[in-house]
C-alpha cells in the first residue's frame, strides 16, 4: 500500500520501497540515534521527519489506510 509522500518517507529512513516492517524499525531506530545525538539546530526538524516516515511506512506496511494529515 503506498501513502502519499512514500518516496520520500523511504528516502528519509533510507529504505527500500519493499522494506519489510523489522527494517523499517531497525532503520528508524539507528536514525533516531543519531540524530537525537546531534546537537544541531536541524536536529529537531530531522527528528519529526523521521517519525512521521516512520509511522507513515508502518502503517502503510500493515495495511492501515493514511488518516488526515
Amino acid at each position: 500500500m503506498s501513502v502519499p509522500g512514500d518516496d520520500d518517507h523511504h528516502r528519509t529512513l533510507q529504505v527500500h520501497p519493499e522494506a519489510c516492517p523489522e527494517v523499517i524499525d531497525a532503520a528508524y531506530a539507528a536514525l533516531r540515534e543519531i540524530v537525537l545525538r546531534d546537537e544541531s539546530d536541524d536536529a529537531p526538524r530531522r527528528l519529526a521527519a523521521l517519525m512521521r516516515a516512520h509511522r507513515a511506512l508502518i502503517l502503510a506496511a500493515r495495511g492501515v489506510p493514511p488518516g488526515p494529515s
